[in-house]
């Protein structure tokens, strides 16, 4: 039985909410703001709680205790149905180093963490997202962690201050986790994004919209509903990845979101419309939908040769939402029941599967996803640990004196895939090798480059190169020259194809011959390097696997994998290809040099 106070426009503002994060994440175009779907929801969650604790506070009912349990019955059933769903189908279609990543994420999320992970492993918006089946928990970690900390406050406020003492509060802490959000936002958008200090200020408003009286009657409160809603509309049409989470775009559709709770009804204007029974069992089932969709889309990216079509990943939408009322059905409504199954029921099957996952997951990022088990990589692991291998070669321990034949490697991750490179398949000792970490092209990373020229008389600038950027990168090698660099040189950015997973169905025999075609913009960029910069200065590590329609090898000749991730490479790979981009002209006398520097 619902309550008297029940309002169906929430449900369907979660149904409009879900709806737009499952259209983001499906790609389609016009939806390219479909992540404020979270924030949304973030607001929705603040409004709820805030409404339940201070009516049970003001009835002398609340308990933390029973409000835990009633977050336990809500939130864990149905996501650790969806985590045991997942864990076969990773076993069987992930790569180890993707498999090492999924165990890294089921245990994280068994432990509502997962935003925290993201933010030390790479954040949201790096590239191999869009596989990551449990991406998407990084918004129950936020949520909960919320549950677990803001709450006994609250409800401690709310006895002593009553509700102008938790306005007064709730207030504070809005504002400055607003300011926070600013702040961090400018200087790491991961850490703006993804952790509860940045986002305490969405749930937070959400709870002061439950702290002011509804005045539902006045004159305006139509429009301020209809003008929340509009607000919503605009950012999911209007708002795409590029911009970024920045809190400033964030605050539009959190105030549209908080002026329809605060304004609407389910017999008028925006409310009504919030209020159609489609939207609103969406809204019913939104938090199944939302568990189950990005799995449905990761799974169905990896097995893919090319990128599924966004109108066609749209379409899945509809049996998934199917999927979605039976897990509601037969999962969550009755485990929040508390007449139909006890507590300690609940809390002894939820804690064992919750073990049961963390366990897995930390076991399969203990075996590196199982790596040994795999001939295609010859015991190469989950690739992570040796692409990150080279920072242990800082440019100090290079002697100037002996600065021909030395080389200094500039740059981010590609540039330690550089390195080994040099190291394994180009037979540089490693003692005549340095690393300096730079992510992109820049006045500050140019400046610190040339404080280092002294060191080397070949430097490879390797970082990952975005479009119309290669007049930095000429400008680069430009003053490593002035500087006395013999040889300046920037290394081309390598990509893959799409995705490397259904090559490993293919026989042994047709794998060897299969070509990937790279994805966009990587063939422009190169091109790009190549118009601006001399011949002789751009570094192509796949020119000599190249064919003429430009695609390159996921195997080497022995039936190696090539790269794990589409981007870096595997030691194979390195030794492969390195062994024919170090006999480059420019490169070939690093061959010759003495093997140390003593």
């Amino acid at each position: 039985m619902r309550p008297t106070d029940y309002r169906p426009e929430i449900d369907g503002l979660r149904g409009l909410a879900v709806l737009a994060v499952m259209l983001f994440h499906a790609g389609v175009g016009w939806a390219q703001g479909g992540w404020v779907g979270v924030d949304i929801f973030f607001v929705i969650s603040g409004y709820l709680i805030t409404r339940l604790i201070t009516g049970q506070v003001a009835q002398g009912q609340f308990a933390l205790r029973d409000f835990w349990l009633r977050r336990i019955r809500r939130v864990l059933p149905a996501l650790l149905l969806v985590m045991l769903l997942t864990l076969p189908f990773a076993v069987i279609w992930l790569l180890p180093g993707q498999l090492r990543d999924y165990g890294q994420s089921l245990t994280a999320t068994a432990l509502m963490a997962n935003n925290i992970l993201l933010y030390l492993t790479g954040g949201y918006w790096a590239e191999p997202v869009q596989f990551k089946p449990l991406v998407h928990s990084w918004s129950l970690g936020v949520e909960e962690q919320f549950y677990l900390i803001l709450p006994p406050l609250m409800a401690l406020l709310a006895r002593r201050g009553g509700d102008r003492g938790l306005r007064v509060a709730l207030g504070a802490m809005v504002a400055a986790s607003y300011m926070l959000a600013l702040a961090w936002a400018m200087r790491d958008a991961d850490a703006a994004f993804l952790l509860l200090p940045a986002r305490v200020w969405e749930l937070g408003i959400g709870g002061l919209v439950a702290l002011y009286p509804r005045r539902t009657a006045v004159a305006g409160s139509g429009w301020a509903a209809w003008a929340g809603l509009a607000m919503i509309g605009a950012a999911l049409v209007l708002f795409h990845d590029g911009l970024g989470p920045a809190p400033l775009l964030m605050a539009a559709p959190v105030a549209g979101a908080a002026l329809v709770l605060r304004s609407a009804t389910p017999t008028q204007g925006a409310g009504r419309v919030l209020s159609a029974r489609p939207l609103v069992a969406v809204g019913l089932v939104s938090y199944s939908a939302y568990l189950l969709h990005q799995p449905v889309f990761a799974f169905w990216r990896l097995v893919s040769w090319q990128a599924p079509a966004p109108a066609l990943m749209a379409l899945a939408i509809l049996p998934i939402l199917i999927v979605a009322w039976a897990s509601w059905r037969w999962v969550e409504t009755p485990l929040r029941d508390r007449g139909r199954i006890a507590d300690r029921t609940v809390l002894i099957a939820c804690g064992g599967l919750t073990l049961l996952l963390a366990g897995t997951g930390y076991a399969l990022d203990r075996t590196n996803g199982g790596a040994a088990n795999w001939p295609e990589l010859a015991g190469a692991g989950d690739g992570a640990s040796y692409v990150d291998a080279p920072r242990r070669l800082a440019p100090t321990r290079l002697d100037p004196r002996l600065r021909d034949g030395n080389l200094l490697v500039i740059g981010n991750s590609m540039a330690r895939d550089a390195i080994n490179m040099a190291v394994d398949g180009g037979g540089i000792a490693p003692a005549r090798v340095a690393y300096v970490e730079q992510d992109s092209c820049s006045r500050a990373a140019i400046s610190a480059s040339l404080a280092l020229a002294g060191r080397a008389d070949t430097v490879i600038v390797a970082t990952s190169i975005g479009r119309e950027q290669a007049p930095c990168y000429r400008l680069w090698a430009q003053r490593l020259a002035a500087a006395g660099v013999a040889h300046p040189l920037v290394l081309a950015p390598k990509q893959f194809g799409w995705s490397i997973n259904p090559a490993l169905r293919l026989p042994p025999a047709e794998r060897i011959a299969l070509r990937v075609a790279p994805l966009a913009p990587y063939p422009a960029i190169l091109r790009e390097l190549q118009e601006v910069l001399p011949a002789g200065q751009v570094l192509d590590p796949l020119g000599g696997v190249r064919d003429a329609q430009g695609r390159v090898p996921l195997f080497t000749p022995d039936g190696l994998l090539v790269t794990q991730d589409r981007r870096h490479l595997t030691p194979a790979g390195a030794r492969w290809l390195g062994g024919m981009l170090f006999q480059a002209p420019q490169l070939r006398h690093l061959r010759s040099a003495p093997r140390d520097q003593s």
